[in-house]
């Protein structure tokens, strides 16, 4: 594995599936400020109101494989797994990087869990474990925190 940060700003990112685990990734996306993209055939709350908001474009159905054409980055978070598998197997013959949640083996890349403060960002990568990543980045922000005295 090889760690580092993505600049996100200005570039098209692309998200499968419309679900509370798309919700988190695409908050954290749209503040890094991405140009979001959802293709999904229906949104939770949260997304419908970002959408709303104009800080993502919905797409209101399923995933098509021209979908990842214009993509930069690509996360698959649905609750299919044929569907996870298609869109993994779209980015890789497109040499597109995608993140299939849930499924670490079949991800070009691992979101790492991160926090930041004051303009230090510490991230965690646990070999695509999340819930281990979110403990130890929940650690490190605490040790932040009191090494920054905020």
């Amino acid at each position: 594995m090889l760690p580092f940060a993505l600049h996100c700003e200005n570039r098209p990112v692309l998200v499968v599936g419309g679900g509370q685990v798309a919700t988190r990734r695409c908050q954290v996306l749209v503040e890094a400020g991405a140009l979001v993209t959802v293709v999904a055939p229906e949104l939770s709350h949260g997304l419908l109101e970002l959408a709303q908001a104009g800080k993502l474009t919905w797409v209101h159905r399923g995933f098509s494989t021209e979908d990842v054409d214009a993509a930069w980055l690509v996360f698959a978070l649905t609750d299919s797994a044929t569907v996870q598998a298609e869109v993994a197997e779209v980015c890789e013959a497109k040499k597109t990087w995608c993140s299939v949640g849930g499924q670490p083996a079949l991800s070009s890349f691992w979101s790492m869990a991160h926090t930041e403060h004051e303009g230090v960002t510490v991230a965690v990568s646990a070999g695509g474990r999340p819930r281990l990543a979110k403990r130890l980045k929940e650690k490190a922000s605490e040790w932040l925190r009191g090494e920054l005295g905020s």
